[in-house]
């Protein structure tokens, strides 16, 4: 009884383990972003792709960018599955220019749970 006690709490421990997802930002802008991570915390993003990876049971599910406008003006775009948040569009640029003048995230993830692709443009 002893043993299979034991078996069941490996395996309980290795599918916690499973539940961490990927979070991949592909920054296409020629700025390095600061952006807060959802369980995660602030990381600066960088143009390119780069990848984050939640911790078990906290899965990352949204992001905050948060940048100083050519007007002098802070702003901040929210993007996530959460339907309030899913993709921010068509804020003006931050300092750092843009190829439009614009800054716009795009948010794709099936589940709360699933691996996450965000691209900055």
């Amino acid at each position: 009884m002893k043993k299979i006690l034991f078996a069941a709490l490996a395996l309980a421990g290795t599918f916690q383990m499973a539940q961490a997802n990927t979070l991949t930002i592909n920054n296409l802008t020629n700025c390095t972003l600061r952006c807060g991570i959802s369980y995660y915390g602030d990381v600066m993003v960088p143009p390119g792709l780069s990848t984050y990876t939640s911790t078990p049971g906290n899965d990352i599910s949204s992001l905050k960018l948060e940048f100083l406008a050519v007007n002098g003006s802070y702003l901040q775009l929210v993007s996530g599955i959460t339907p309030s948040y899913s993709s921010g569009a068509g804020m003006p640029s931050p300092v750092c220019p843009t190829p439009m003048g614009y800054l716009t995230l795009s948010w794709a993830q099936a589940s709360p749970t699933a691996n996450a692709t965000m691209i900055i443009f």
